[in-house]
């Protein structure tokens, strides 16, 4: 009751993470740089709405967002790693006796000849590319953090 008094009291409400992020970045896109709010579209789309998306807004809480994070790190990639198909192709050729040109590999592996040329660099030189992690970086997940902390921060506002 004394919450109720100091007016704290929040209408129970059926509205979703999804829709509230929709909501919030358009309120939020005059007020920060393009470029963060682009990237943090691209997180919200990419990342966090395919996984809490339908979630209640009010019923989130942190063991679901510490599991969210937890995913995001183990496995949460969603871009295919080109750099190593490309390579894949490029030796497979190779090891043929075969000299693939760049057009070759980005007709084969469907990436633009722009990247196709970089790597095909790369490799003649003996760069090898590394075998990328199935989860993202933690400096993602940092960012991811960012962006869902300051919507929280003004779902409470």
């Amino acid at each position: 009751m004394r919450e109720a008094d100091r007016g704290r009291v929040v209408k129970p409400s059926t509205r979703t993470v999804a829709q509230f992020f929709t909501e919030w970045f358009a309120a939020i896109e005059p007020s920060i740089d393009a470029t963060t709010w682009q990237n943090w579209k691209d997180y919200a789309s990419a990342y966090v709405i395919p996984r809490i998306g339908g979630e209640r807004l009010q019923s989130l809480d942190e063991p679901q967002l510490l599991k969210l994070y937890a995913a995001l790190l183990a496995e949460g990639r969603v871009k295919r790693d080109r750099n190593a198909e490309m390579y894949a192709h490029w030796a497979d050729r190779v090891a043929k006796g075969e000299t693939p040109t760049a057009r070759e590999v980005s007709d084969a592996c469907k990436t633009t000849i722009h990247a196709a040329r970089a790597a095909v660099r790369r490799y003649k030189s003996g760069i090898v590319p590394k075998q990328m992690a199935r989860g993202l970086a933690p400096k993602t997940v940092r960012n991811i953090h960012a962006m869902v902390h300051r919507a929280l921060v003004d779902a409470v506002a």
